[in-house]
C-alpha cells in the first residue's frame, strides 16, 4: 500500500480485516453496531437490493466500552456469532461482510462515533489497498434499518454520474 497521509496521521491505528479486497470493489458500506438484536435484518435487506455492477463490503463494527453491562456484553457476543453464521452462509467474492468487534473501548471514546470512525477508516484502508482511495463509495447504514431494492445502484450511479460528490 502507498504511502497516505490519512492512514499515517489520522486513522485509527488497528488494521482489522487481514482479507485482501475484492479487485471491483466500489461500494463498502459501514454499520455501527451497540447492543443490536436487529442487525440480520439488515443485512438481509443489503444483501436483496439489487446488486451494483462493482463488489460490495459492508463493514459492521460492534462496539462495545470497558466493562460493559452484562446484558450488552451478551447481546454483542449474540450479534458477532449470528452474524458470522449469516456471513458463511451469504457471503460471495464480489459481496462479503466483514465483522470487527471493537471491544473494550475507552468510555470516553466509545459510540457510534467512534464505531463509525473505526468502520470508515477500514474502508479507506481497503480502498487503498486497490489504490482507488479516490474512485470507492464509502456509505453509512444503521445496524436497524432496511433499504430499497435500488439502495446499492442508486449509490453506485450517483457517485458514477458525480464523482466530485463528497
Amino acid at each position: 500500500m502507498p504511502q497516505d497521509l490519512y492512514l499515517d496521521r489520522y486513522a485509527y491505528p488497528k488494521n482489522f480485516i487481514k482479507e485482501n479486497p475484492h479487485n471491483r470493489l466500489g461500494i463498502s458500506v459501514v454499520i455501527p453496531c451497540y447492543n443490536e438484536p436487529n442487525l440480520i435484518g439488515s443485512l438481509d435487506s443489503l444483501r436483496d437490493a439489487m446488486p451494483p455492477l462493482c463488489g460490495v463490503e459492508v463493514i459492521v463494527v460492534i462496539n462495545q466500552p470497558v466493562k460493559a453491562e452484562e446484558a450488552v456484553h451478551q447481546q454483542n457476543l449474540k450479534t458477532l456469532l449470528d452474524t458470522e453464521a449469516w456471513k458463511r452462509e451469504w457471503d460471495r467474492p464480489d459481496w462479503k461482510v466483514h465483522v470487527i468487534y471493537a471491544k473494550d473501548l475507552p468510555r470516553k471514546h466509545a459510540g457510534v462515533g467512534m464505531a463509525r470512525k473505526i468502520g470508515m477508516d477500514e474502508a479507506y484502508r481497503r480502498f487503498a489497498l486497490l489504490d482507488s482511495t479516490d474512485a470507492g463509495v464509502i456509505a453509512c447504514f444503521d445496524a436497524d434499518s432496511l433499504c430499497r431494492d435500488d439502495y446499492l445502484t442508486a449509490l453506485e450511479a450517483h457517485f458514477t454520474r458525480y464523482p466530485d460528490t463528497p
